[in-house]
């Protein structure tokens, strides 16, 4: 594993150990045995690496933070943990979680190398989220590539957000995510989208910021208020 890189967002400067060796770790996927847990689980190691929309989202939470200080903040799908680490170094309580448990690893060691407090990891699934763990601000980065991890991401959102909380939704615009995003609204969620310019490299990529929130339902209509419309 390749050693620490110091990379600058917003201006301020963030170590992170990048391990880079995907299409490695692809190899090794798929020479493994078809009955191992990771060919089940298809668990493909997208966490090695950074994405544009884990650097476009740790820039929004470092350039204006969308939190208080006695929120508790919890990023699903963390892999390398670089939003997490932004929203600790503007003094967020976060919990950082990952279905992998070498993502988790990976996260903890660049917490540490950016932040004095201990971190709090831990393995989630998203899919079936953990009893009885709710966050006032949820962060997810690129965390859903197939049609069908739509529904299931919806419902852990409604299950780990508490109520009034928000949702802070990075991706890169692509196309086969589209469905997903214009169905928030009949899923009951008011959307308010941002675009973000983020360079890697060469490469210019647009990463747009959904901020969710769960709507309320009307209140219930009482019968006085019911006598007076007729």
């Amino acid at each position: 594993m390749s050693g620490f890189q110091t990379i600058e967002i917003a201006g301020i400067p963030i170590r992170m150990q990048v391990p880079g060796d995907i299409d490695a770790r692809l190899d090794d996927l798929a020479h493994a045995n078809p009955d191992s847990a990771a060919i089940r689980d298809e668990r493909l190691p997208y966490w090695a690496d950074l994405w544009p929309s884990s650097i476009a989202l740790a820039e929004e939470l470092l350039r204006t933070p969308p939190f208080c200080p006695d929120d508790q903040i919890l990023e699903i799908g963390c892999g390398l943990g670089l939003a997490s680490i932004a929203a600790g170094l503007r003094g967020g309580r976060v919990i950082m979680t990952d279905y992998l448990p070498e993502a988790g690893r990976a996260a903890r060691r660049n917490w540490a190398a950016n932040i004095d407090t201990p971190p709090e990891v831990r393995q989630m699934d998203w899919r079936a989220p953990e009893p009885g763990l709710r966050a006032d601000l949820i962060l997810a980065a690129d965390v859903a590539y197939e049609k069908r991890s739509f529904q299931p991401l919806i419902k852990a959102f409604k299950t780990l957000l508490l109520p009034d909380g928000k949702i802070l939704l990075a991706e890169p615009r692509r196309w086969m995510f589209r469905p997903f995003i214009d169905s928030l609204d009949e899923q009951g969620f008011h959307r308010e989208t941002k675009t973000r310019k983020t360079t890697i490299g060469n490469r210019v990529v647009l990463v747009d910021i959904h901020a969710l929130a769960i709507r309320c339902p009307p209140p219930p209509i009482t019968r006085g208020q019911q006598s007076a419309g007729k």
